[in-house]
């Protein structure tokens, strides 16, 4: 069995959960260590299936976890093949993608090549088995091996322990902060009124859900499409200002229109689809924009 999927940080987080304190420093220690020694290639997942894609049940694998791959880096954006395509100069046709100049394909373009093939199949069932035993797919995850292999090793973002946003609108103001054991969710009405519930929890449903919503926060937070600062001169849009603290002490903040424009679409959507479950569960009573982007 050929599949890769590896271990999503969620479920290294939850094992965490097993161990003391002095247990989880051992480990820390280890993987930092580990991390500094050793890379492990990024596209991994997909490049080993190079010189394999010769057989149906193979192909299927490869297949999966390129679904899977495209899922756990949202970043990519992939869903927007046609357009990451086109931006290269390629259409999304077979002879386009046939004659595309491997050499030079960015990492992202080599990816859209394989999202496009993979959608061609679904609408044209053989053309996958056949894109693979021509050698065409083999030549892109070639050109992924070479841009991996060439990556430089960049350190792992820390886990976001705690996340405040502000939304403003005109004199109104909402404010959400979480930690894994509290919530606070504040609103400014005008002027002079506002209304505030804060809540705590220990482990449980409650402190998983928070969990689940700063690690959103942090892989969104690794995302591109984060605009500039700045409300619309007329004050017809929200803006906001976001600020994660990390486990290292540091802080990553973001601001700007609360639009599509000036944040990573997809990647927010994943955010707020976790920060709704508290909305129910509490009972909070908001229904804020924070839900529409």
């Amino acid at each position: 069995m050929q599949r890769l999927t590896g271990v999503q940080r969620l479920v290294e987080k939850a094992a965490l959960r097993f161990l003391d304190a002095d247990q989880r420093a051992i480990y820390m220690e280890w993987k930092k260590t580990l991390q500094m020694t050793y890379q492990p290639e990024k596209l991994r997942q997909l490049t080993k299936y190079i010189g394999k894609l010769s057989d149906e049940g193979t192909i299927l694998d490869f297949n999966d976890e390129f679904n899977v791959f495209s899922s756990v880096y949202p970043e990519y954006e992939l869903d927007k093949y046609a357009e990451i395509l086109a931006a290269n100069g390629i259409a999304w046709t077979e002879a386009s993608m046939r004659k595309a100049d491997v050499s030079s394909l960015s990492e992202r373009a080599a990816l859209a090549l394989l999202m496009g093939l993979f959608r061609a199949n679904f609408f044209s069932d053989g053309v996958l088995d056949q894109w693979c035993r021509d050698g065409v797919v083999d030549a892109w995850l070639e050109r992924l091996k070479a841009l991996d292999a060439a990556r430089e090793r960049e350190p792992e973002m820390a886990d976001v322990v705690a996340l405040k946003m502000i939304l403003r609108y005109g004199d109104r103001e909402e404010t959400l902060e979480i930690t894994t054991s509290e919530l606070f969710i504040s609103e400014q009405l005008d002027a002079s009124s506002s209304v505030t519930h804060h809540y705590t929890f220990g482990k449980g449903l409650m402190s998983e859900i928070s969990e689940q919503i700063l690690e959103e926060v942090r892989t969104a937070l690794l995302v591109d499409g984060w605009g500039g600062p700045g409300v619309k001169p007329n004050g017809a849009s929200y803006a906001y200002t976001l600020a994660a603290l990390c486990a290292d002490g540091t802080t990553i903040e973001r601001s700007g229109d609360y639009d599509r424009v000036n944040m990573p679409e997809e990647a927010w959507k994943n955010v707020i689809a976790v920060i709704r479950p508290f909305w129910g569960c509490l009972g909070s009573g908001i229904s804020s924009p924070w839900a529409v982007l």
